[in-house]
This record gives C-alpha cells, sequence and structure tokens, in this order.
C-alpha cells in the first residue's frame, strides 16, 4: 500500500474540508484506476479511501499480483456538514484538477473503472449507459485515449443481490479484476 501525496489541501478548490489521499495497492505493471464516489467518515479517520463495506466488498476482487489499483474518490474530501458526503456538483468541478493530477499516472493501455453514478458524473458530466462499453475519453493532459468503464457502486449488489451478476460481469470484461 502507498498513500499518494497528491490531495487536495484547500488550496485548490477553496475548500477546508477533511480530505483523504488516494492509495496505489498492487504489484503488477498496469494501472486499474478506480474512481469512487466520496470519502465516508472512516476513510477520513484512517486517511485511506476503499475502506467501508463498499470498498472491502470490492477489494476481494482485486489481483494484487498482477495489476495495480490506484484507489481514489470523485472528490478527496468530506464536507463537514454532509453526513453520507454525497458530491456536489460545485465539488466535483473543484476537484477536478487533483483527479487530473492523479489520472497522471495513467499511461496508454491503462483503465479507469468508474464506480457509482457519481463517479460517472465526475468524468463524463452525466450518468452513462452500461451497455455501450467500454468509453474511450481523451486523457486531459496526456491526448491519448483512455479506456473506461463504467460499473455499479460497490454497495448495490450487496442490497439487491440480483445486481451481483451485472457488478462481476463488468468487473470480468475489464480483464483486471479476479472473478
Amino acid at each position: 500500500m502507498k498513500k499518494i501525496p497528491i490531495i487536495c489541501d484547500g488550496t485548490l478548490c477553496g475548500h477546508n474540508y477533511d480530505t483523504v489521499p488516494a492509495e496505489l495497492v498492487g504489484t503488477g505493471f498496469e494501472l486499474v484506476v478506480c474512481l469512487g464516489e466520496a470519502p465516508f467518515s472512516n476513510e477520513v479517520i484512517e486517511q485511506r479511501p476503499f475502506i467501508g463495506k463498499a470498498g472491502n466488498f470490492l477489494r476481494k476482487y482485486f489481483a494484487l499480483d498482477q495489476y495495480q489499483y490506484l484507489l481514489m474518490n470523485s472528490i478527496q474530501c468530506k464536507p463537514h456538514d454532509t453526513p453520507k458526503s454525497k458530491p456536489t456538483d460545485e465539488l466535483i468541478a473543484a476537484c477536478s484538477s487533483v483527479r487530473n493530477k492523479l489520472l497522471d499516472m495513467m499511461v496508454e493501455g491503462d483503465i479507469i473503472v468508474l464506480f457509482g453514478r457519481f463517479a460517472q458524473i465526475a468524468m463524463f458530466g452525466k450518468h452513462v449507459k452500461f451497455d455501450t462499453m467500454p468509453y474511450f475519453v481523451k486523457h486531459p493532459t496526456k491526448g491519448f485515449e483512455m479506456e473506461v468503464w463504467a460499473c455499479l457502486h460497490p454497495m448495490a449488489p450487496q442490497y439487491n443481490r440480483t445486481q451481483l451478476s451485472l457488478f462481476e460481469d463488468i468487473l470480468r470484461v475489464t480483464g483486471k479484476f479476479k472473478v
């Protein structure tokens, strides 16, 4: 596990909220960027993304010996006044410079998997359909086409078991997870 030092300290977005750094896990050479929604309280306390119920569910699918996974949220901060920290359009836009700096770790051939509606909004500006994947989006600073997959939020199959097969199908098709 390696914490990534690029994190919003409030100077980039003008907010002064509790922040959570990105994290790099795995030993492989290819990078899989996992973009979640927003940090919850336990992530702020432990300073690690993807450690709640949803993150732990997702982590069991990682092939840590084959790939590196960059774990990050659509926003890096948890506003003090929102207990479930649903990202606002303002925060998603404000955090774009931090997301872009983290995406600079990517090289051509790496992929991004978006977990949940807010991650899709952060990347595309809207919620996207699962049936037209993968999407190809120009890297914000390097110019190459990034392969982007939209996936259900990891909590969805835990609340609705019928969605488990769709969740696992999407992970399987990317070829970068153990399913």
